[in-house]
């Protein structure tokens, strides 16, 4: 079951796709695909309906963000993903123009996926650093509906021209789906998809970063409060509090739904990495000759990178107290009502 070819020369030209693959290599993708799509979906829904009844605070609306990204993403995904798995196995090419609308979900919903993460750093940042911008931009819902909004329809602009072919960037054939094209020597797709990538994930890896410097050097200076009878006693009138409060969660307010908004966030954020360094990696560098590659190593990247969507769901509740408590309450209400 593996796609090298013996007795070739460098000489050669390299096939264009991989050798068809055994039926049982494909069914087994394929089921792979409707379990992973499938489950997302339906996890991630009861997810955001449980969790949504509970939080009705702003900084939840970041972390329901994530959850509306996995449920579109195993909506728009998993049909062409299908069709492509299914025209790898024959040994043809999958249509261009599917290849990239296909790309351009991907590359849309990654967009909006990184510049959460970094919208959630920020709000953690401003939280600790200017409480003023804080309640400025992230204790009002509709400004915070409309940083998503934007979000979304940025998101979809950088990834739309390489769906222009012969414009700037493309989208490349991978295993199944397309993905940003890092063809060697294709100096328009290269020189997109490394623009792409310094201008999301960079702003994200360094808003990451402040957010958790600046939470560990405000931990750190907080000293115990001093006796009032040690206090010197003052006319002036007394500054209000630091940072706002908002009523919403359960046990922490707006602090600690804020600090788990960031734990969840950062979460996600390590994982993606982890996959997209090893997909982009297995795409530009070793994916030179399909005859040297065993297809199934491709397909386990793959397949890891796009069930992110049911890892999410679990940091959900390992990360945040205040959604395990709405999970706890919602099973309280429904024994209770049996």
């Amino acid at each position: 079951m593996t796609n090298i070819t013996r007795g070739y020369t460098p000489t050669e030209p390299v096939p264009l796709f991989r050798q068809p693959q055994e039926a049982s290599a494909v069914w087994a993708q394929l089921k792979a695909l409707a379990c992973i799509s499938s489950l997302a979906f339906l996890i991630n829904l009861v997810v955001i309906i449980v969790t949504s009844k509970r939080f009705k605070t702003a900084p939840f609306m970041l972390i329901q963000n994530f959850m509306v990204i996995d449920i579109v993403s195993s909506l728009v995904t998993a049909g062409p993903w299908a069709a492509g798995v299914w025209a790898d196995s024959l040994g043809l090419g999958m249509i261009s123009s599917v290849c990239r609308v296909q790309g351009f979900f991907h590359n849309t919903l990654a967009t909006v996926f990184l510049a959460t993460v970094a919208l959630s750093s920020i709000s953690r940042f401003l939280y600790v650093s200017s409480p003023s911008a804080y309640c400025m931009f992230f204790t009002n819902k509709p400004v915070v509906r409309l940083l998503m909004f934007t979000i979304w329809f940025g998101a979809g602009f950088l990834a739309s021209p390489p769906l222009n072919p012969g414009t700037w960037g493309s989208y490349g054939k991978f295993e199944g789906t397309c993905w940003l094209s890092w063809e060697k020597g294709n100096l328009p797709s290269l020189s997109y998809s490394v623009f792409h990538t310094l201008i999301t994930l960079g702003p994200t890896i360094v808003f990451t970063i402040l957010a958790i410097t600046v939470t560990i050097l405000k931990k750190n200076s907080i000293h115990p409060a001093p006796t009032p009878s040690s206090m010197p006693v003052s006319n002036q009138p007394r500054l209000p509090p630091p940072t706002p409060t908002m009523i919403g969660s359960f046990r922490g307010g707006t602090n600690l739904l804020n600090m788990e908004v960031l734990y969840i966030s950062c979460a996600q954020f390590l994982l993606y990495l982890t996959l997209w360094i090893g997909i982009t990696v297995v795409e530009s560098l070793l994916i030179v000759d399909w005859r040297n590659v065993d297809y199934r190593v491709v397909i386990i990247f793959t397949f890891l990178y796009q069930s992110r969507s049911l890892f999410h769901p679990f940091f959900y509740i390992l990360l945040s107290a205040e959604i395990r408590n709405a999970f706890a309450r919602c099973t309280t209400y429904n024994v209770v009502n049996t």
